[in-house]
């Protein structure tokens, strides 16, 4: 299994995905396009080839678009095709899209929890309302800057003082383990000693 992660601008529009098959040496194929909700059949265009894969995301009207994509492809290099799609985020979406088949409901991918610094920006200014008017977009994004950038500077902190509790509680481990290391080791030095002078006592 290999897998892979794209995390994208939260401003991102017009989004177009296509997937390729890499061999070793560097070539590349192309994946094909299937009928997910047809057992994968592959699609045939009019002149008798088969069109790439290619899904596109906010455009238009959908340029607002909650995305939480999960591809899953199968099959050998030259026979590589995407088995399954769905978007996670559809929780406030109507039916499927055209391109999304996961027919397993147990398996279904779940939405995963959104950054924070993305959800401190999406609370501070929407970006959809400023679409078409450049002073708006350019008011939104800068709130949208400080408020991120505000909550980065929170995760910051909670990492240092999470280090620093694990530093208090490694540098008492070490402290205790080097104690009785030390402990031990003079031990064994004086009874080395004492069985050369009291034999009796450095045996036992």
């Amino acid at each position: 299994w290999h897998e892979a992660q794209k995390l994208l601008p939260a401003t991102a529009t017009d989004i177009r995905v296509r997937f390729f098959a890499h061999a070793p040496g560097g070539k590349a194929w192309q994946v094909k396009a299937v009928e997910r909700y047809n057992d994968c059949a592959w699609i045939t265009d009019f002149s008798g080839g088969h069109p790439a894969e290619t899904i596109w995301f906010r455009t238009g009207d959908g340029a607002t678009l909650a995305l939480d994509v999960v591809f899953e492809l199968r099959g050998a290099l030259h026979h590589c095709y995407v088995c399954r799609a769905w978007n996670a985020a559809r929780s406030q979406l109507p039916s499927p899209e055209a391109w999304e088949c996961w027919e397993e409901d147990a398996s279904r991918p779940v939405h995963e929890v959104d950054v924070a610094t993305l959800e401190a920006a999406d609370g501070a200014a929407p970006l959809h309302v400023a679409f078409g008017d450049p002073q708006l977009y350019f008011v939104c994004t800068r709130k949208r800057m400080c408020a991120a950038a505000r909550e980065l500077l929170k995760v910051h902190r909670q990492t240092l003082d999470g280090l620093r509790e694990l530093d208090g509680r490694m540098t008492g481990q070490w402290v205790g383990a080097n104690t009785g290391q030390t402990a031990s080791a003079g031990l064994g030095i004086a009874s080395a000693v004492l069985l050369f002078t009291v034999p009796p006592l450095g045996a036992a």
